[in-house]
């Protein structure tokens, strides 16, 4: 977090991380401040890109299995944008170290998301390894950009063809 932050901000970030349908006048009574000056605050966290809102579904509400999946790969951009075209990949990150991207799957059942992943990367010659786990629980409520407009995925329309 950015060290220009003061107390307030970071307050106000927390009381949003924690409620994201906190009010204005929620806030200002928690942090000893005015409404106009929490307004003025969440703005210009808002323009700072410290503080921003996206639409998502709580992972723990889906009938999914999720799953990390760890990739070494010697180019980290390709993966990154093969995930980036997958509905049922919402979240990839680019790491340091051996396995240098991590993304957040998800499917139906196991199956599902191991035939996936076979689909995406097996042919890709860049990818010199790639292993998953499956998430069991998380500590907290996760909001994901779920698309569930997933008939966009090729994985998808082709395995809708076979049947």
């Amino acid at each position: 977090m950015s060290s220009s932050l003061d107390k307030i901000d970071k307050n106000i970030i927390d009381l949003f991380r924690r409620n994201p349908e906190i009010t204005h006048s929620e806030i200002a009574d928690k942090v000893g401040r005015s409404q106009p000056a929490i307004g003025k605050r969440i703005k210009k966290l808002e323009k700072k890109g410290l503080l921003s809102y996206q639409v998502g579904s709580n992972v723990k509400e889906f009938d999914f299995i999720f799953v990390k999946v760890e990739i070494q790969s010697k180019d980290p951009e390709k993966v990154l944008n093969i995930a980036g075209k997958c509905p049922f990949m919402p979240i990839a990150f680019k790491l340091t170290g051996m396995n240098n991207i991590n993304i957040i799957a998800y499917g139906y059942n196991l199956k599902f998301v191991s035939d996936l992943l076979t689909y995406h990367f097996k042919e890709e010659k860049h990818i010199k390894s790639i292993k998953f786990e499956i998430i069991l629980d998380i500590n907290e409520d996760l909001v994901l950009p779920i698309d569930l407009n997933i008939q966009k995925c090729e994985f998808f329309a082709r395995i809708k063809k076979i049947k």
